[in-house]
């Protein structure tokens, strides 16, 4: 639909790999969306703690750039 979609992993959302199922692939989701032309940011911070690498399919963000996400954004859905 030509809008542009950001999406920041938080919290347990960075673990998303990890979730991967039979009926539910996830990563394999995700990464439709980024062919797509979405963007995913994942929680440095979320990820230090929780002692994982970071991937090939999202960027490694801040606070700071969440800001700047919600800042330049009409609508934020969250859950």
């Amino acid at each position: 639909m030509d809008d542009e979609v950001k999406i920041f992993l938080l919290g347990k959302g960075v673990e998303f790999e990890s979730l991967d199922r039979d009926v539910f692939q996830i990563t394999e989701q995700l990464q439709t969306f980024i062919n797509n032309g979405g963007k995913i940011f994942a929680c440095g911070t979320c990820l230090e703690i929780r002692g994982l690498e970071p991937s090939e399919i999202y960027s490694v963000a801040t606070l700071k750039d969440i800001h700047e996400i919600v800042k330049e954004s009409d609508k934020i859905v969250t859950f």
